[in-house]
């Protein structure tokens, strides 16, 4: 046990502290890990000189494999302050730990100054989510949400939500209104040999990607759904499934489904010799 002035250190697994005062505090009784406690200083996770990153606080007792709690808390990204909060927490977790993620900063000439901030729940061994918020100082206030699964090698999968009700519109053909994008993919696994998909997107309006997407996402003419299940016997399978697409580029409601479609694949099967066969028969129902 002891104490420091003017410190600077680093604590495993990536931790960097710098304050007036750092107190070596006796380890954690459950854990058998280090505890710190500092004050008047910054903990961040950027190594650099000058972090992209940090944290400033009054003080803060730190454990290790556990959480830093901090008070008196100001949120910095490089030298332009995001947010104030009397008490805060971070983990210290090698492993997936709730708590909140680095923030982002960005700019954008439509949609003005672009901070994010998100939470990331661990919801166990096999699940996570992830609730953000995102403020678009032109625009407004966004939603994001977040959950993830992976239950085995064959089920896993990712549901994700946006959606924003604009103050001002980031194109300047057309009013400002309420938008939103949501997108699931589920892969799974049954017993008896039976799998199944899952994609599926929809969105308020074509322009959603160009407006708040990345770079390589851009105007959606259409939008692409598909659910099926599969039930294999070696080569041969039988597939059950439908599809529905959205048509956007035109002033119609229109669209475009395939509810149900059944098929049916043997697979090659030897007939004799070099001879060999497949059946292919398909079944399905299509409406526009």
């Amino acid at each position: 046990t002891g104490w420091l002035t003017n410190a600077r250190a680093s604590v495993e697994p990536q931790l960097f502290l710098e304050a007036e005062t750092l107190v070596k505090l006796p380890d954690n009784e459950s854990n058998g890990q280090g505890q710190y406690a500092i004050y008047d200083g910054m903990i961040t996770a950027c190594s650099s000189e000058s972090p992209a990153w940090r944290f400033d606080t009054g003080y803060a007792v730190i454990r290790m494999e556990n959480y830093a709690h901090l008070n008196k808390v100001s949120a910095w990204i490089k030298k332009m302050p995001v947010f104030w909060t009397p008490y805060f927490f971070y983990p210290t977790k090698t492993d997936r730990a709730t708590g909140l993620l680095t923030p982002s900063l960005k700019w954008s000439s439509s949609r003005g100054l672009i901070y994010s901030q998100e939470f990331f729940l661990n919801l166990g061994e096999t699940m996570d989510a992830t609730v953000g918020l995102t403020y678009h100082s032109i625009i407004g206030l966004q939603e994001n949400f977040e959950f993830r699964n992976a239950f085995s090698q064959f089920s896993r999968g990712e549901l994700h939500f946006e959606h924003i009700r604009e103050d001002e519109s980031p194109s300047e053909n057309r009013d400002p209104e309420e938008r939103w994008k949501v997108t699931y993919e589920q892969n799974a696994s049954f017993p008896w040999d039976v799998r199944g998909t899952a994609n599926l997107n929809y969105q308020s309006d074509e322009t959603y990607g160009d407006d708040y997407g990345y770079y390589d996402q851009g105007i959606n003419r259409f939008l692409d759904s598909r659910v099926s299940l599969t039930k294999f016997w070696g080569t041969a399978n039988l597939t059950l499934d439908g599809s529905y697409q959205k048509d956007f580029s035109t002033n119609l409601d229109e669209r475009l489904s395939h509810l149900p479609r059944l098929e049916l694949y043997s697979g090659w099967k030897e007939l004799t010799g070099n001879w060999k066969y497949q059946v292919r028969i398909k079944g399905e129902r299509i409406y526009k």
